[in-house]
């Protein structure tokens, strides 16, 4: 069976007009990308060459087995497949990401059902050039139908594993291990409770400098939830006090939507079993307190994917919504972020995609961001679509010189840091990005000056990575930086 496929030619064009500049995304219409439902896609360098790859897990088609595939970054935007990996083939996936034995390259956590004979779940170690090799296979519990994360629960500097999913006895379980700081995993109990069919964030949405969790899901007695949980630093977490919508087919994010250092949360699906949608914004008041501000302007879907990225480089959060309306019918909408409230683009259309999933990343290494989302819809069966944002605007660098293969040299002020980064670079800087271990996006930026100038207001204290490209350097210098109290 062919596992990948040429495109729909579908027609896109998508344009709005926000600060003067025309913001333009055109589909990808010669990637070959699996196409998928019922799992997970996520973006992290795993060559180490300074761009973005993919790794994609999923049921290839309604009737397909499980698939899980990587496919290398060319640094232009063109993916191909990688031809020397060897992961299990799994649908209803998780994926994780994360340099767990911290020698500098992103390492895997997969869990799923493996060809509909049972569940599975495992870590692999990369070789630095996105070869994997399975770590202890069966050591974990086998769970499927999550959600997973790698992060530093303690603040030892190495990354520990969330993860939940449902059990071979059907009910849910939430599962914690903690690294020992050599990519050893210990069994951990955490006080959470047993969630399925859901999702799972950490970020410190109390500015305490530990990462807290905010999950979703189905909590067996408990039914649909959507819960945040304080960490007090130790792996210890306690329930905050504040009622969110409780959903199964959708997600629960952080997001400053409102621009005012704060991490705000959005809730975006349904409850399973009754025709309930939910689409509420709760913003944060600064010292971690929440509000209920309703749905600004976003639409209520269920097996709901949400996205977040600066698409217009205005510097604010906007957003890619796709998932299936309370009448029945697949859509997708972008919505751009105005102080705040959101205004959906009705020049915008494309397939909508269901019990899938959406990500923004940096196809090509220019400052607008990209759109891959992927699903079951309407008109097709499974679908994965590459959308490259073509927007032509004041993106640094546009009158710099073709690039050659000189190494810039810089010097970072200071290293470790509370919460500015400056870095002094021998030439001008297109774009910076900061990533955590997971290979996560943090903040990006394009400075179109030799100084790179960063307040990262908070997060959490570990270790973080800034990628940064110039002219002649378009596939980009990494610097690690520390981040403490």
């Amino acid at each position: 069976m062919n596992t990948y496929f040429t495109f729909l030619m579908l027609t896109l064009s998508l344009s709005w007009i926000q600060n003067g500049n025309a913001q333009q995304f055109g589909e990808e219409t010669g990637a070959s990308i699996l196409r998928i439902m019922y799992g997970e896609i996520k973006s992290a360098d795993l060559d180490g060459d300074g761009d973005q790859d993919l790794i994609v897990s999923g049921q290839a088609g309604y009737q397909g087995n499980g698939q899980t595939y990587i496919y290398l970054n060319n640094g232009s935007g063109g993916f191909s497949l990688h031809q020397y990996t060897d992961l299990p083939h799994i649908l209803f996936s998780s994926i994780a990401t994360g340099d767990i034995d911290n020698d500098g390259d992103i390492d895997l956590f997969l869990s799923g059902v493996w060809s509909f004979s049972g569940n599975y779940t495992s870590i692999f170690k990369n070789d630095g050039n996105a070869n994997f090799t399975e770590v202890d296979p069966y050591a974990l519990t086998e769970l499927a139908i999550g959600s997973s994360i790698f992060f530093d629960v303690n603040g030892d500097g190495s990354l520990d594993l969330f993860y939940f999913g449902r059990g071979s006895g059907f009910a849910g379980v939430t599962k914690l291990y903690l690294n020992n700081g050599t990519g050893q995993f210990i069994d951990t109990p955490v006080a959470i409770g047993g969630l399925q069919s859901g999702s799972a964030v950490a970020e410190d949405y109390d500015k305490d400098g530990d990462l807290d969790l905010l999950v979703s899901g189905n909590m067996n007695s408990n039914g649909d939830v959507t819960k945040l949980f304080r960490n007090d630093g130790s792996a210890v977490f306690t329930e905050v006090q504040h009622v969110f919508p409780g959903i199964y087919d959708g997600s629960a994010v952080f997001s400053d939507i409102d621009n005012d250092d704060d991490l705000d949360i959005i809730v975006n699906g349904r409850k399973n079993g009754v025709n309930t949608y939910h689409s509420e914004f709760h913003l944060n008041d600064g010292m971690g307190n929440y509000t209920n501000v309703g749905n600004r302007g976003l639409d209520s879907l269920g097996g709901c994917s949400l996205a977040f990225a600066d698409i217009d480089q205005d510097g604010d959060e906007d957003v890619f919504l796709t998932g299936k309306s309370k009448a029945g019918a697949d859509t997708c909408a972008l919505y751009y972020n105005q102080d705040g409230f959101f205004t959906k683009d009705l020049t915008y259309y494309s397939q909508g995609l269901a019990q899938g999933g959406a990500l923004f990343l940096k196809m090509d290494n220019n400052c607008f961001p990209d759109l891959v989302y992927f699903g079951h819809g309407d008109l097709c069966a499974t679908q994965t679509y590459c959308f490259r944002n073509n927007s032509q605007g004041d993106c640094a660098g546009d009158d710099l010189p073709f690039p050659g293969t000189k190494d810039p040299t810089y010097e970072v002020f200071s290293n470790p840091f509370r919460d500015h980064i400056r870095v002094e670079v021998s030439e001008k800087v297109l774009t910076a990005a900061i990533y955590d271990m997971s290979g996560r996006l943090i903040h990006d930026y394009s400075p179109d000056s030799p100084t790179i100038d960063i307040r990262l207001m908070g997060i959490a204290n570990g270790i973080y990575n800034l990628e940064f490209t110039t002219a002649y350097r378009p596939k980009g210098s990494s610097i690690r930086l520390l981040k403490v109290e």
